[in-house]
């Protein structure tokens, strides 16, 4: 599923001191405002250049850690973004600060892929401005995605534990015994193989055992002239006479 994007954030510059930037001459306040310019013509290096000279100028000013945090976010690092945030909101009572860097604050944690900080976020935005619309829409969006991905990592766990169980069932299956007679040893068929069946004659090419020959004896009993057919038989069968050692 494609990633749901957030509605465009109200990342508007705190520009609440810049009606006395002619009157007092702050050099904190000046950089200030150098960022900001800076900042609308979307050199967003530049502007966080002013705005961290600022903070240097004037520590508590709580505007220049607000509006770094807005250039941070527009750069895509959120982690940055969140801690210029905090130390604007730790500065400020303004609650036109604190409701806009709560805000902020919610779309950080959102695109950081932290939802449960970014609903909280914007809920702690809401209550104190319950007419903004955008933190009402950002809220939904967040628990919506929320509870998409607590569906999608519980059907993947179902998923998981069937596919664990499968491979269980698997296993037990092949180590049941087999109801199939178990093969006998290479060895032995071997010697079965190679020794002659009761009562055959050898075949052509092998040699005559002593049992081979003492069942043909049983078989023709003392008859010579049998004998010696039978064995006329042999001899031209195989090629050479069978070893005589009986």
């Amino acid at each position: 599923m494609p990633r749901r994007v957030l509605k465009p954030a109200l990342f508007v510059l705190l520009l609440a001191v810049a009606a006395l930037l002619g009157a007092c001459g702050n050099s904190a306040e000046r950089l200030n405002k150098r960022g900001n310019d800076a900042y609308d013509q979307e050199s967003y290096g530049e502007a966080l250049v002013y705005y961290q000279r600022a903070q240097v100028e004037s520590p508590d000013m709580a505007e220049a850690y607000y509006n770094a945090a807005n250039t941070f976010y527009r750069e895509g690092d959120y982690g940055s973004a969140l801690q210029q945030l905090h130390r604007a909101l730790s500065l400020t009572e303004d609650e036109t600060i604190l409701e806009g860097g709560l805000f902020n604050a919610g779309n950080s944690l959102y695109n950081s892929q932290n939802l449960m900080a970014a609903v909280d976020s914007y809920r702690q935005a809401l209550l104190l401005d319950p007419t903004d619309m955008d933190a009402k829409y950002n809220l939904e969006l967040a628990l919506q995605q929320q509870q998409q991905d607590q569906q999608q990592q519980s059907g993947d766990s179902e998923d998981q534990q069937e596919s664990q169980n499968q491979n269980e069932s698997e296993q037990e299956q092949e180590q049941q015994p087999q109801e199939d007679q178990p093969e006998q040893p290479q060895e032995q068929q071997q010697q079965q193989q190679n020794q002659p069946q009761q009562g055959q004659s050898p075949q052509p090419g092998e040699k005559m055992t002593e049992e081979q020959a003492k069942q043909l004896l049983a078989a023709i009993g003392k008859n010579t002239e049998t004998l010696q057919e039978r064995l006329g038989m042999i001899l031209q069968a195989t090629g050479r006479p069978p070893v005589q050692d009986w």
